[in-house]
């Protein structure tokens, strides 16, 4: 992000001033990566496995469900587990609160106890999710008391779909399109949904709306063969390889990115015909965006009837931080993303100021994010 000087020094003063004249130059080129990619690259090379959390008090701000289908076969179970695991990895690094649904094995036990069941039945992954999602339904209602917290809801497994309706093949009755809207619509919280499956496409148009990030690992419901996104991405969350801006942070934006070139590398390296083709929707126009539309972290392309890019708010959704990094407590970090929103708007309009107003109105904003990271 734009911040890397900040947090790469204490600065003060003129040398404040300095850095913030030069951000303002490459906030105008938009060739941020360049500037830094040479001080960066080797660090940005090394996986983050050992880092410690880097953003104060987030045990109480994100709550974790990660929901595993049914696989099927062997291959695909033993596949979902390892994906399920990764982001567990990361709940757990960063102090998340979790929920695992649905997670199988091949034992033998796992087959005496799915017979009990059939005599004593348990609670349905489909009614397990459904109370998961309600358990994190906060009881304040007013914005103050729910700003900075975020619910994840990951979808991993196969997936089905039959005109703009779709299913997620949980293990017993699935969950379609319409349930999964019902229940997240009573969350209060930013909620941000990911989901690993074919035909995953249907899920993003019907759960886009406001305060919601959705990823599909598809573009249309016609994409019914295996997706392999959903383990790109669960790897790209803690591989600062993914950082493309070199913040030294995988912003959710970013691992989109990583995951969505992995897939195309994979299909490619193995000539193989691409069937399926990720999106990011973050701006509640129920329409996506694919990594095709990006160079590095910056959106380049424009698209079809003048619609808004996806993106702008993944970007400030922080995954995972290196251990350099400033720890910013909860209220910094929000503070952090209002004034990083201000620079996106301000970018957007630069055309409606003359030189000089806009440089002035940009070195404010980047001094207060200066101050941020000083304290």
């Amino acid at each position: 992000m734009i911040v890397s000087l900040f947090r790469r020094s204490n600065m003060n003063g003129i040398w404040m001033l300095a850095a913030a004249f030069l951000a303002s130059q490459v906030i105008s080129s938009g060739s941020w990566s360049n500037c830094t990619q040479a001080q960066d690259s080797q660090e940005a090379a090394t996986r983050s496995e050992e880092a410690t959390p880097k953003v104060a008090d987030k045990q109480s701000l994100n709550t974790l469900i990660v929901v595993v289908g049914a696989g099927g076969s062997p291959e695909y179970t033993e596949q979902f587990n390892r994906w399920a695991d990764d982001w567990a990895t990361l709940a757990d690094q960063q102090g998340w609160q979790s929920i695992m649904i649905g997670k199988q094995s091949n034992s033998e036990k796992d087959v005496v106890e799915a017979a009990n069941e059939a005599v004593d039945p348990k609670p349905t992954d489909l009614e397990k999710l459904q109370k998961a999602i309600e358990k994190v339904v906060p009881i304040e209602s007013d914005s103050k008391s729910i700003e900075g917290k975020r619910l994840w809801l990951i979808l991993i497994g196969h997936g089905t779909a039959a005109g703009k309706a779709a299913k997620f093949n949980l293990t017993g009755p699935d969950v379609t399109t319409t349930q999964l809207k019902s229940w997240l619509d009573q969350v209060k919280l930013e909620t941000i949904v990911i989901d690993c499956t074919s035909s995953s496409a249907p899920f993003l148009v019907e759960l886009s709306t406001k305060n919601r990030i959705v990823v599909s690992a598809t573009r249309a419901g016609s994409e019914i063969n295996f997706a392999r996104f959903g383990g790109y991405m669960a790897a790209a969350v803690r591989d600062l390889t993914a950082d493309l801006d070199h913040d030294h942070e995988v912003s959710l934006l970013e691992a989109f990115l990583k995951a969505s070139k992995e897939t195309d590398k994979f299909y490619r390296e193995n000539s193989r015909l691409t069937t399926e083709h990720a999106l990011l929707e973050d701006n509640s126009d129920k329409t996506g965006t694919g990594a095709n539309f990006y160079v590095g972290a910056i959106a380049t392309s424009t698209a079809v009837g003048g619609k808004a890019l996806d993106g702008k708010r993944a970007a400030r959704v922080i995954l995972w931080s290196s251990p350099q990094n400033v720890l910013l407590s909860s209220d910094q970090a929000t503070e952090r993303d209002k004034i990083e929103a201000e620079i996106d708007k301000l970018r957007e309009q630069k055309k409606r100021f003359n030189e000089k107003d806009y440089y002035d109105q940009l070195e404010k904003l980047m001094l207060q994010m200066a101050e941020i990271y000083s304290n």
